[in-house]
């Protein structure tokens, strides 16, 4: 659901008001979008139960979350950096960059199960770029949209103040809540659909 989303969002995204036309800053963003799908060609550790518990756990949280974010960024959505609108809803009233935060889940879910120094170094390589990433974001942003400069004041940058503000999120925001209840209700019947058929593909 997550690849889908980002894969039909870019064709009826709003024009961008603003953009970067620097090399590095469009290089860096491509370059982080295309590294975590190798995080599954490494190694992977001998079997640990608690690890491989978390993995799952990371990997579900970081694709319902990340689906979650999504919703509410919409036709906002951009690998670039680019500038649309200002979103300030849901997610984005925790951290200015939750999608980015739960896209490094999903990586910390991967590398739960390879646990190895190349692993934690391409973890290390991804959290940089995104910081970096982010960063240059945020100057198109700032030059492009007079309320960012407020925001960026209110709203930590990626880790929240308080990790229980997601699950606040959920209980106070009306619309926060009917949408994650759509992603998780989609999740779960998407596996339930492969675990139907899946024994019949195998046989």
């Amino acid at each position: 659901m997550l690849v889908a989303l980002l894969g039909v969002l870019p064709l009826c995204r709003y024009r961008p008001i603003a953009k970067s036309t620097a090399l590095l800053p469009r290089f860096a963003a491509l370059v982080t979008v295309c590294i975590p799908p190798f995080c599954v060609l490494l190694d992977r550790a001998p079997p640990n139960l608690l690890c491989n518990l978390m993995a799952v756990m990371a990997g579900v949280s970081a694709s319902i979350l990340g689906v979650l974010t999504l919703s509410f960024l919409g036709r906002s959505f951009s690998v670039m950096p680019e500038a649309r609108r200002l979103v300030t809803a849901g997610p984005y009233s925790i951290v200015r960059h939750p999608l980015y935060l739960f896209e490094l889940l999903g990586v910390v879910g991967i590398l739960l199960q390879v646990r190895s120094l190349p692993g934690v170094m391409l973890l290390a390589l991804i959290v940089v770029l995104q910081i970096a990433r982010a960063r240059w974001e945020e100057a198109v942003l700032d030059r492009a949209i007079p309320d960012f400069a407020a925001y960026r004041q209110q709203v930590p940058f990626l880790i929240p103040h308080d990790a229980r503000s997601f699950f606040a999120l959920l209980h106070e925001d009306a619309t926060a809540r009917r949408r994650s209840a759509v992603v998780m209700s989609s999740v779960f019947g998407l596996l339930a659909l492969v675990v139907i058929a899946l024994p019949r593909l195998v046989g």
